[in-house]
């Protein structure tokens, strides 16, 4: 924290400004660790730095950051009284606001889970909106940052829960112990217990050491978790490529070196346990011989030497117990510290910083000025994505900003709705600068609708209700203009639940151009002054495209438009348009201008080729198209006297979340998934689960596990040796003859155990991690042959899969490594101490065991109640963890929506459930833990009351009394161990039967039923094929659909949005199996019924371009050859590909090349660039049959004439290549050898495209994307 600020000595209004920052950053930084340092604490997140801004220059006005002040007037005396006013309001505002409310967890509920962990969800969650609103907005949130949040939040929580009340419990018992020890004889507990400042030094550096493997094996588990959440994402881009097995291999790799990590730590963690065995027995030795000593001197008592021994016992077994759960305090400490770093991540230093905007303008006309502004991205600091751009937008018009793809336009609309703030230059407002003005004020004024239009996880009309404020308030009626605008109406009216249909996570549900519609209203009932369109209809048909964009215009007349666009029918000939290239504005003027420059062909293509260019009679331009320049188009010599510029390279736009989007999916009945989940994942119990160890061990795994075992049983046997040994040593004190034969025997009992122990655990680790491991492998190997349609089932989620693979492995090992081998150490000591204990007093033996039905009643009590909340507890986690990500992967969306209120609200909603439940689980588990434990102390009371009274009758010697005491007592005490780790067993159990689930998928899938390998898919022949998706069997996609795609074609499939295109494309890649047919097989490739193709085969012989293209983590050579092996993905063929996709120039524009990382984490690119990238993937592959879906909807003219101009090279050339186009775009059909129309799912005519082009249907899809 910084010095208190004095006003009297301030020497400029600078650093006035500087103190203002500092107190702001100071409150947030001590809001942000309140929780840090208050372990165990909940906060209630109350308000935002931005809202206390905001009501403080409303009772504050006087002081205007943005204003231009006098020194000199400052630095008077009045001055500096008006500024120290100032901070005392500030200060006064932030108290007000009750910053860091703590409600402390109620501590009489036993070792729960939620309320302990209800905090740092809390707070990850409210600052991740904080640090978003506060202008971090260049870091995007990943998927699989949000999965190994989670994970770390997880191990947090699970430390945090029953370990540390363990921890507490066993620590003050072991403090009690020593204090009875040393108040009975402080000087013969010094001595028994000297060995333990030694031990525990050793054990601390152990411990040290060992915090490195656990964060070396959680960083490999993220990676392997990154590797599942990126293809279970992308499964149909993975299937296409035949990507599974290098997948496989990319988890097993990632897996196995988490595993080398925790072998390391198991190996450190089995020295510690055996170090402190060797501790707990051999400290009798010396304490003996010195306890002999003081009884024979008459210093103490033969009753005061065993009360002390016994208490130092106890104290030691305590600390033994506690070193059993010091791995998982560890992994919690570590997920903690990684949590902290992550709360506290500080912005980047990447250009000017930003004024917290105070001004509320309550006029607003519509003018919009950007002037010289350069902007970078953090990612990319050596390139400039705009470079001293200039910009006049006028109040109540319509401007149109066109350019190649990466050439800085998405990045303009970026920056007006102040997702980023300029590098360079200045953005005014209606003459105001825009850092000036309040983030809510931009976003409730400025609507930006993107090319990737984001839905969330509500009903199509929630959805569009999140245009307006209130929309709680919103009625179905208020929206209806909105959807007729947008045409909605046919796509809600095909809906199961009509307008009250979930989307899915990011609309997955609907396709891509329903998206776009979606978003279309949604900016409707929104209604903002600024209207931001970036490719707006890119995913819509002709048709549906030009009445959309002829409904906006009617809708925008007299409000500031801007549309970004690719697409130049959208621009009558009175539109003003921005052309950029490379980040310049290399030219402006109305279309009919710039039509007539020499060269801009490529952007305003003539008449002739179908865009006929005269503004008719019922032009819908806004009223003042007409107005001459100088009047309406205010713009300084600055901005427009300059024409072309010196130019820089391509500079891409920020990064994306790209998901491979299918165009129409299966809408499922989330109530009969759940239903079916239930039913189909049972419970396993312990024993299933451990039945399935050594079937996945090699044969070398099983001799180690063997080994373990026998370890296990010596370990077993040590205890009441020791036990044995003990009692005899304890006679001595009035028996000395063989005082030094027992303690020789205790030393070599003790070592010896400490020896057998660190195998034990050792070996049993080994083999643990190396049976997950093996399942883990075996799951994603399943788990990767399911269908696609598997994969849209709510459960089989990516965030629940990668949970699944990496967390649920971890706990299902602990299984066999802790539990399994503690339970067999606690039964084989039990066995051994009854039978001894039997014979020699069978009596108080008896007496003992009649206490057992109560204690197994009571435990399997226990075990059921803990395993069914651990189940609910799982639940309401996985839904509060849905909602973190829905928020975080989309944030910018939902700040530009200012959706932050909602979306805390869910999410709130969603602790609360997870809080209400753990509270109940609390409540349910303990009491019935604190039955256990007090019934394990009554049995300890009872046997130790009854030897007593068995000794007073002289029915036993004391001898006798003594072994079965030590015998039953040390049984007792580890099998009440045992009994209370009932909680984490059920939660292990838990885990261990969904990732069984997973390995025992079975191998039912239509793609493994295929043999026959062929070497060219053509001719296709669809012969009457009839088709619906699997969730939805009564709503039939495809009718009766027959056509023939000849070999060394290329056929052109077209339609309206729906109309069941792109569901052919997944059909011929076997994405869905095709229905059977008695006679003709409704699909046949090469002669050849395509269910009985070996599907690997047919898709390296068929590739895909998809609409929205799917970018893996990795180089770009990489994602090209992605799957590739051999010559294929050789860098001389990878780059021909890429020069032939048109993308070679930029990449080899980038300083690292063909070797730039993408991605998650790398470096961004503009929509067009990554469809680029995709298109060489597809071209690298030597496809014999390509299916270009929409290719190139995102590609500006010029590119999307490279793509076209190479289809035509493909199948013109000798290798022989058959093109499938899915397409709305007039340019494609015209390369196009047949044209198939779909409508309603059936073909309704085929042909060449000039003989239909002069038909009806096929001249209103053309016609549909002219301009009249």
């Amino acid at each position: 924290m910084s010095q208190k600020f004095d006003p009297e000595t301030a020497e400029n209004f600078e650093d006035m400004e500087k103190q203002f920052a500092v107190k702001a950053v100071e409150h947030l930084m001590t809001y942000w660790s309140i929780l840090e340092r208050v372990p165990g604490s909940k906060l209630r997140l109350t308000k935002m730095d931005d809202q206390i801004l905001e009501s403080f220059m409303k009772e504050f006005p006087d002081f205007d950051p943005a204003a231009t002040l006098n020194e000199e007037d400052m630095k008077s005396k009045e001055g500096k009284e008006k500024w120290r006013n100032w901070m005392k309001q500030y200060e006064k505002t932030i108290d007000d606001f009750n910053f860091g409310t703590m409600l402390r967890s109620n501590p009489k509920f036993e070792y729960d889970q939620e309320t302990t962990i209800f905090a740092v969800r809390m707070q990850f969650y409210a600052v991740e909106i904080a640090r978003n609103r506060a202008g971090l907005n260049d870091w995007i949130y990943e998927r699989a940052q949000k999965d190994k949040s989670s994970s770390q939040i997880y191990e947090l929580q699970k430390s945090t829960s029953q370990p540390l009340g363990l921890l507490l419990q066993y620590s003050f018992r072991a403090i009690g112990s020593l204090a009875l020890a040393f108040c009975t004889s402080w000087n013969l507990s010094l001595v028994t217990l000297a060995g333990i400042p030694v031990f525990s030094a050793m054990a601390s550096f152990i411990s040290g050491k060992m915090k490195l493997n656990i964060e070396a094996q959680q960083a490999g588990l993220a990676s392997a978790s990154k590797v599942v959440n990126s293809t279970t994402t992308s499964i149909d881009t993975v299937k296409c490529l035949n990507g599974e097995a290098f997948e496989l291999h990319n988890f097993a790799h990632r897996i196995d070196e988490a595993a080398s990590q925790f072998l390391k730590q198991a190996r450190l963690n089995s020295i510690q346990i055996a170090l402190i065995r060797l501790m707990t027995y051999g400290m009798f030795v010396q304490g003996f011989w010195y306890g002999s000593s003081l009884a024979t001197s008459g210093q103490l008592s033969p009753g005061d030497v065993l009360r002390t021994f016994w208490a130092c016992l106890t104290a030691a077994q305590s600390i033994e117990f506690i070193m059993t759960q010091v791995i998982v305090l560890d992994k919690g400490a570590i997920a903690a510290s990684a949590l902290k770093k992550t709360l506290n991540r500080q912005t980047k230093d990447g250009g000017p910083k930003e004024m917290e905007g105070a001004l509320y303008p309550h006029h607003f006309d519509g003018d919009i000025e950007v002037s010289d502004v350069s902007f970078v991205y953090s990612s990319q600091p050596e390139r400039l994505s705009l470079n001293s751009a200039s910009f006049f937008f006028p109040a109540g018009e319509t401007t149109f900003v066109i350019g190649k793809s990466g050439s800085g336009k998405s990045t303009l609309g970026q920056l007006l709705t102040r997702i980023y703030s300029p590098t360079s230059g200045q953005i005014l407002i209606d003459g105001a600068p825009i850092q000036t003005l309040s983030k809510s004020w931009i976003r409730n004024n400025f609507t930006l609708v993107e090319q990737r239009s984001v839905l969330f996880n509500e009903s199509i009309f929630m959805n569009i209700a999140f245009g307006r404020h209130n929309y709680g308030q919103i009625r179905k009626e208020d929206v209806q203009e909105c959807i007729n605008l947008a045409m909605l109406q046919s796509v809600i009216d095909h809906m199961p639940n009509g307008i009250d249909t979930c989307v899915g996570y990011g609309g997955s549900f609907l396709s891509g151009g329903q998206r776009q519609r979606v978003a279309i209203a949604r900016a409707r009932l929104r209604d903002t002054p600024v209207l931001i369109m970036d490719e707006p209809t890119s995913a819509l048909d002709g048709t549906n495209r030009h009445e959309v964009i002829r409904a906006i215009r009617e809708w925008r007349k007299g409000k500031t438009t801007i549309i970004i666009t690719h697409d130049m029918s959208h621009i009558m000939d009175k539109d003003f348009v921005y052309v950029l290239d490379q980040g310049l504005v290399v030219q402006s003027g109305y279309r009919y201008e710039l039509e007539k420059v020499l060269g801009n062909e490529t952007f305003f293509p003539s008449n002739e080729e179908g865009y006929p260019l005269d503004d008719s009679g019922d032009s819908i331009l806004s009223e003042t198209a007409d107005i001459p320049l100088n009047k309406n188009r205010r713009i300084s010599s600055m901005i427009m006297g300059i024409r072309p510029r010196s130019r820089l390279s391509i500079v891409p736009t920020p990064q994306e979340t790209l998901q491979d989007g299918v165009q129409l999916v299966g809408f499922t009945d989330r109530r009969t998934q759940h239903e079916s989940s239930k039913n189909k994942d049972q419970m396993k119990s312990l024993f299933q689960i451990m039945l399935t160890i050594i079937p996945n061990l090699t044969v070398g795994q099983r001799v180690l596990l063997l080994l373990g075992v026998l370890f296990t049983l010596c370990h077993s046997s040590t205890t009441p040796i020791f036990a044995y040994f003990l009692s005899k040593l304890q006679v001595t004190f009035f028996n000395k003859t063989s005082a030094l034969k027992w303690a020789l025997a205790v030393l070599g009992v003790s070592i010896s155990d400490g020896m057998v122990s660190f195998f034990m655990h050792y070996l049993l680790s080994l083999c643990s991690q190396a049976w997950v491991d093996c399942l883990r492998k075996r799951a994603f190997r399943h788990v990767l042959n399911q269908p696609k349609k598997w994969f849209e089932e709510e459960k089989n989620s990516p965030s629940q899969l990668t949970a699944c693979l990496a967390r649920d492995g971890e706990e299902m090992r602990e299984i066999l490594s802790r539990f399994g081998g503690y339970a067999l150490v606690a039964t084989s000591i039990a066995v051994i101490a009854t039978v001894w204990s039997l014979a020699v007093c069978w009596k108080l033996t008896l007496v003992a065991l009649s206490i057992g039905p109560v204690v197994y009643a009571i435990t399997r009590g226990f075990e059921r109640i803990s395993g069914l909340w651990d189940r609910r507890c799982n639940e309401a986690r996985g839904a509060a963890s849905e909602v973190f990500v829905e928020t975080f992967s989309e944030i910018r969306t939902v700040r530009t929506l200012t959706l932050e209120p909602f979306f805390q609200g869910k999410h709130t909603k969603a602790l609360s459930k997870c809080l209400t439940t753990g509270l109940r689980k609390a409540g349910y588990t303990g009491f019935l833990f604190g039955l256990v434990e007090s019934v394990i102390v009554f049995v300890s009371a009872l046997i130790i009351y009854y030897g007593g009274l068995l000794v007073s009758v002289l029915e036993y010697t004391v001898e006798d009394i003594m072994t079965v005491l030590s015998m039953l007592l040390f049984s007792i005490g580890y099998t009440s161990v045992v009994l209370s780790w009932i909680p984490q067993i059920s939660a292990s159990r838990e885990r261990g039967s969904r990732l069984l689930g997973l390995a025992n998928l079975a191998g039912t899938s239509h793609e493994l039923v295929g043999y026959i390998r062929i070497a060219t898919p053509t001719p296709v022949k669809i012969t009457r094929l009839n088709f619906q998706y699997p969730s939805r069997p009564n709503t039939p996609i495809l009718k009766d659909v027959s056509f023939t795609i000849p070999e060394n074609s290329c056929t052109a499939i077209v339609g309206l949005s729906g109309s069941g295109k792109s569901t052919i494309a997944s059909l011929l890649l076997a994405m869905y199996e095709t229905p059977a047919s008695d006679s003709v097989p409704a699909i046949s490739l090469a002669g050849i019924d395509i269910r009985q193709l070996d599907t690997p085969t047919l898709r390296s012989v068929v590739a895909i371009v998809s609409q929205q293209p799917t970018i893996f983590p990795g180089t770009i050579e990489s994602n090209i050859g992605y799957g590739l092996e051999g010559p294929l993905r050789d860098p001389r063929n990878v780059r021909d590909a890429a020069k032939a996709a048109g993308i070679d120039e930029f990449v080899s524009s980038l300083p690292q090349g063909y070797s730039t990382v993408i991605g998650d984490g790398g470096v961004g690119l503009s929509g067009g660039q990554a469809q680029r990238v995709v298109i060489a993937r597809a071209l690298v592959r030597r496809p014999r049959l390509l299916i270009l879906d929409e290719a190139t909807s995102a590609l500006d003219t010029a590119s999307a004439e490279i793509i076209r101009h190479t289809v035509q090279k493909l199948v013109a050339s000798p290798v022989g290549l058959t093109v499938v186009i899915i397409t709305h775009a007039n340019e494609m059909m015209a390369i196009a050898d047949n044209v198939i129309v779909l409508e309603q799912g059936r073909v309704v005519e085929s042909g060449p495209y000039k003989t239909l082009a002069k038909r009806p249907r096929l001249q209103a899809l053309i016609n549909g994307q002219h301009r009249t």
